[in-house]
């Protein structure tokens, strides 16, 4: 609905409070909202009764503008922040409280209540932050947990210059600290050795700074497998096998390993073997370790190295319809016989794949 209808339905005076929350809801646009608060002379009402209206209509264009009437506590717009998530929720208690008027230490408590994006960048333009201690500056990054946050911040560091114990003591026990990949940029890698980023990452304590570790690609095909089986994180597989290059020899020995419960480690491995020399009980089985995640079974079907009767004897062990399909797609039609295409046909039973056995039966 237009937006000039939907207010001129509204202001009409010919609905009632069902109806205009329906069109609200429906249509979603905060003026919307807005004249209906109006309407409902909301703004006259108690804050008990505005926050009960939010929470029976439940979404983040009403509490917007049921927090932009200016009728509610700092306690209670800080509650809706966090209940609803809504980045216009945070934008329009911001704009309510002023942030210009808070002091260095409210806006990080601020920012520290909030747990949102939207207010720490808000927040952090607000603070001086070239003037600010090196503790400080670490103790925002670690209130924040968030990327763009730390990238701010450790750009006001000397990174270069600081000490390791001092980089080792910002991502201490936090297994999900995201600024590895910005300090370890921050160690000159050119002059790094491979060794000397793998005790790095030994004294970290951290599980995370493996795949920023992986991602310098300082490290040999061994020296990252050897990573990966140790540590055992998903993440840092995948930065492996994007720049490993291995042989059917290792591939072979992988499968053995733990780390091909990992569907990414499984669908490289796979890649690498000889699938043509495998049989489906084989390729299931690594299917079968890597979680039953059906892109094994897409690198597989595209690999073009099973037979049609392979593939065939695959969609019939797999529920999936895009797997099936992927399967057709990837048969040559001209060389299955009268049986095999009516069976592949009922497999994925799908409009394309009947015309194109048709098309090979005429």
């Amino acid at each position: 609905m237009n937006v000039d209808i939907a207010l001129r339905l509204i202001n009409s005076g010919e609905l009632n409070v069902d109806q205009m929350t329906a069109i609200a809801k429906r249509e979603g646009q905060e003026e919307i909202w807005e004249a209906v608060l109006e309407k409902l002379d909301l703004g006259q009402r108690s804050e008990d009764e505005l926050i009960k209206f939010g929470e029976e209509v439940d979404g983040w264009t009403i509490w917007s503008a049921i927090i932009r009437t200016g009728k509610l506590q700092r306690g209670r717009l800080i509650e809706i922040g966090k209940k609803t998530k809504g980045w216009n929720v945070w934008e329009a208690i911001m704009e309510k409280l002023n942030l210009d008027q808070m002091l260095e230490d409210e806006l990080i408590k601020f920012g520290e209540q909030a747990g949102h994006i939207v207010v720490w960048k808000v927040v952090l333009a607000k603070l001086n932050l070239g003037q600010m201690p090196e503790e400080k500056l670490i103790h925002i990054g670690k209130l924040a947990r968030e990327y763009s946050v730390w990238q701010t911040i450790l750009a006001k560091l000397n990174l270069g210059q600081m000490p390791e114990e001092k980089l080792l003591e910002i991502g201490k026990d936090d297994e999900h600290f995201p600024a590895w990949e910005i300090i370890l940029q921050s160690r000159n890698i050119k002059q790094i050795t491979a060794d000397q980023l793998i005790s790095f990452g030994g004294k970290a304590n951290s599980q995370s700074i493996w795949a920023a570790i992986v991602k310098t690609e300082k490290l040999g095909t061994d020296q990252m497998i050897k990573v990966g089986l140790k540590i055992q994180d998903e993440d840092t597989w995948r930065e492996i096998v994007e720049r490993w290059s291995i042989d059917q020899t290792l591939a072979q020995q992988l499968v053995q390993e733990p780390a091909i419960e990992y569907w990414c480690v499984a669908e490289a491995v796979l890649k690498v073997l000889d699938l043509s020399q495998m049989s489906a009980d084989q390729i299931f089985e690594i299917y079968d370790k890597g979680q039953r995640d059906n892109r094994i079974l897409f690198a597989v079907i595209k690999s073009e190295q099973l037979p049609s009767d392979q593939l065939i004897e695959i969609g019939k062990r797999v529920t999936g319809r895009y797997v099936r399909e992927a399967i057709s797609e990837n048969l040559d039609f001209t060389k299955l016989t009268t049986d095999q295409l009516i069976e592949i046909g009922y497999q994925v039973n799908s409009d394309e794949c009947w015309r194109m056995i048709e098309e090979q039966l005429a």
